[in-house]
C-alpha cells in the first residue's frame, strides 16, 4: 500500500524547497517611507499617506482627462489608492519573520487586484524568496497565472469543494495540487484526473480549534483528524493511479487573537502526518493556512506567531516535512486606502454631526457587518495650512453610506468638517474590494 517515492517528481515540493534563508528586497520594489513600524505592524502612517492622497487629488484635477466621466466620478465620490510595492515589502517582512522556512501562498480571495498579484509574482529573488498563490476558484486561478499562462506549479487549488469544470480548467492550466476533505471530493478529483491523463497531489483539509477568531471556518470545511487518515487510506486503495496524498492543511479562522491556536493546530496536523506515514504514506507537507494579521493596531503581530511556532517548524523540517501558509491580509491590508468625499453634512442636536459618503456597508465597508470591523478615517482638506491634520475640537460623528438607515460606516470623533472635505480610510486592502457588492467599487489609482 506504500505511496513512497512519488514526491521526487513534485513540482510543488521543488517550489516550496526553493526558499532561501536570507530574504532580499530589490531596489525597484522600494515602498514609501514609514511603511514598517518598530513593533512589526505594516501600515502607511497618516503623515506619509495624506500627502500622497492630496498629490493624487491634485493630479486628477490638473489632468487633461478631467472631463472623463470616470475622473469626474472620482473627484465627486472618491477612489482607492494602492501601493503595490507595499505588498513586496510585506513579502520581505514575512520571509524575515519566518526565516525563509514557511513559503507563503497568497490568498487570492483576500484581494485579487492584478497589480498586487504582479508585484508579488515578480517580488522574489533568485534565491527563491517569492510567493505562491492560493486560489479557490477558476477565476482566481486565471488571475494568478502569468501573461503567457505560466506559473501553474506555484498555485494550490485550495477549495475543498470544487466543481468538475473548475478541476478540468485547473489541470489544463498546470495546477495539479488541490485540497479536499471528503471521499466524494477525492473521487471527483480522481475521475477528472483520469480523463485528463494527469496526476494530482491532494492535501487533506482538517478541522482544528478556531474559537476566538472573528470568522470561524470549521463549520464549512475540514475533516476530523481520524477521518483525514481514513481519506488517505481511500486515496491509496481507490486512486493511487492518479492521486498522491502529500499533506494536510488547516485554518485557525480569520482574525484569530491567540497565537497558541497555531501551535495547537500544528500539533494536530503533525499527528495526522505521523499516522499517515506509519501506514505507508508519503506525507511531506503541512499547510498552516491563513488568519495572519496585517496592520495590528495593538493586537498580535506576525513576529508573535513566528516566534510561537518556530520550534515546531524546526522539528517538522528535521522530519522532512515542508511548511507553507496561505496569508492574505498580511500582504495587502496596508497596501490600500479608500478616499471618500463628504458630499453632505448634517448637524445634530447636542453638537454631533453626520457625514454622508458614497461608499457604505454594501461596498468596501462590508466587514462592518460581517466581522464587526471598525474603520476610523483621517480627515483631509484640499486647502489650508492645517489640511493634513485639521485643528479644532472634535465632535461625535456618524459616517453614513448611500443605502438605508443601517448603512453606518463608522461612529467616531472628528473635527467639524464641510461638504467637499475628504475622509481617508487606511488599511483597506483586505476583504474589501473583493467582497463588495458588484458595481459598488471605486476606481483604483496606483502609486
Amino acid at each position: 500500500m506504500s505511496n513512497k517515492g512519488n514526491h521526487t517528481q513534485s513540482r510543488l515540493r521543488n517550489f516550496v524547497k526553493s526558499n532561501a534563508a536570507s530574504p532580499v528586497l530589490h531596489a525597484h520594489s522600494a515602498a514609501p517611507d514609514k511603511i514598517e513600524s518598530e513593533n512589526g505592524f505594516l501600515s502607511l502612517e497618516p503623515d506619509t499617506l495624506l500627502p500622497q492622497v492630496l498629490s493624487t487629488i491634485t493630479r486628477l484635477r490638473e489632468s487633461s482627462s478631467v472631463s472623463d466621466p470616470r475622473v469626474a466620478l472620482m473627484l465627486d465620490d472618491g477612489f482607492n489608492v494602492c501601493f503595490p510595492s507595499f505588498a513586496v515589502r510585506a513579502l520581505t517582512a514575512w520571509h524575515k519573520a519566518f526565516k525563509g522556512k514557511v513559503k507563503p501562498f497568497f490568498a487570492m480571495k483576500c484581494n485579487p487586484d492584478e497589480r498586487i498579484v504582479r508585484a508579488l509574482r515578480e517580488g522574489g529573488d533568485e534565491g527563491g524568496n517569492g510567493v505562491g498563490f492560493d486560489a479557490a476558484s477558476r477565476k482566481e486561478i486565471m488571475g494568478c497565472l502569468g501573461e503567457g499562462g505560466e506559473g501553474g506549479e506555484k498555485i494550490i487549488f485550495a477549495n475543498p469543494q470544487k466543481n468538475v469544470s473548475a478541476i478540468e480548467y485547473a489541470l489544463r492550466a498546470g495546477v495539479n495540487v488541490m485540497t479536499f476533505d471528503s471521499v466524494q471530493e477525492a473521487d471527483k478529483i480522481a475521475r477528472v484526473a483520469r480523463a485528463e491523463g494527469q496526476r494530482v497531489e491532494v492535501v487533506a483539509r482538517i478541522l482544528v480549534p478556531d474559537q476566538g477568531s472573528k470568522v470561524r471556518l470549521g463549520e464549512k470545511f475540514g475533516a476530523t483528524p481520524s477521518v483525514a487518515v481514513d481519506l488517505h487510506r481511500h486515496v491509496l486503495e481507490a486512486h493511487r493511479d492518479v492521486l498522491d496524498f502529500v499533506g494536510v492543511s488547516f485554518h485557525v479562522g480569520s482574525g484569530v487573537r491567540d497565537v497558541e491556536r497555531y501551535s495547537e493546530a500544528i500539533e494536530i496536523a503533525r499527528g495526522v502526518v505521523k499516522r499517515v506515514n506509519e501506514e505507508g504514506g508519503d506525507c511531506w507537507l503541512v499547510d498552516i493556512g491563513g488568519g495572519f494579521p496585517g496592520w495590528g493596531g495593538g493586537g498580535m503581530v506576525i513576529e508573535d506567531i513566528a516566534k510561537c511556532i518556530e520550534g515546531s517548524i524546526e522539528e517538522m523540517k528535521s522530519e522532512g516535512i515542508e511548511v507553507i501558509a496561505e496569508p492574505g491580509r498580511f500582504f495587502v491590508e496596508g497596501a490600500f486606502a479608500v478616499v471618500c468625499k463628504i458630499f453632505s453634512v448634517r448637524e445634530l442636536r447636542g453638537g454631533g454631526r453626520e457625514y454622508f459618503i458614497a461608499q457604505g456597508v454594501e461596498g468596501v465597508f462590508k466587514d462592518v457587518i460581517l466581522c464587526d470591523e471598525v474603520f476610523i478615517p483621517v480627515p483631509l482638506r484640499e486647502k489650508g495650512d492645517d489640511k493634513f491634520f485639521l485643528k479644532g475640537d472634535s465632535v461625535p460623528c456618524t459616517i453614513r453610506g448611500p443605502a438605508g438607515e443601517a448603512d453606518i460606516v463608522a461612529r467616531c470623533n472628528l473635527p467639524k468638517l464641510q461638504a467637499g472635505d475628504w475622509l481617508v480610510f487606511n488599511r483597506m486592502g483586505a476583504y474589501t474590494m473583493s467582497i463588495a457588492k458588484a458595481g459598488s467599487n471605486f476606481e483604483t489609482i496606483y502609486v
